[in-house]
């Protein structure tokens, strides 16, 4: 993996960015600080789509685009919406554990 997924301003602008979605949650309705916490997840992994090891890039940016597609569904569909948030985090375990597997075993 790269040495530095962040610089200084971007890690500055990520925190403010989280700092304000922990005041926001204070007065929001319930699904919005998930909402907010994936968001930040998707924003993370824009970052190290753009400077993770090459070999790591694919894989980032189909768990950005996933997490991309399904957030929007607090929307329109909580049921779903909720059921993505429950799943979210034994999903990134398997497939960041899949890859890890996969790519030491690589040459």
């Amino acid at each position: 993996m790269a040495e530095q997924v962040l610089n200084e301003d971007e890690a500055l602008a990520f925190l403010t960015y989280l700092a304000s979605a922990a005041e926001l949650t204070l007065t929001e309705p319930d699904l919005y600080g998930s909402f907010r916490l994936v968001d930040a997840a998707s924003r993370l992994l824009s970052y190290l789509t753009e400077r993770a090891s090459p070999s790591r890039r694919d894989l980032y940016r189909e768990l950005k685009e996933t997490i991309d597609r399904k957030k929007v569904l607090m929307m329109w569909d909580k049921e779903q919406y909720v059921d993505f948030i429950r799943g979210l985090p034994g999903d990134l375990a398997n497939q960041l554990v899949s890859d890890r597997e996969a790519t030491a075993d690589t040459p």
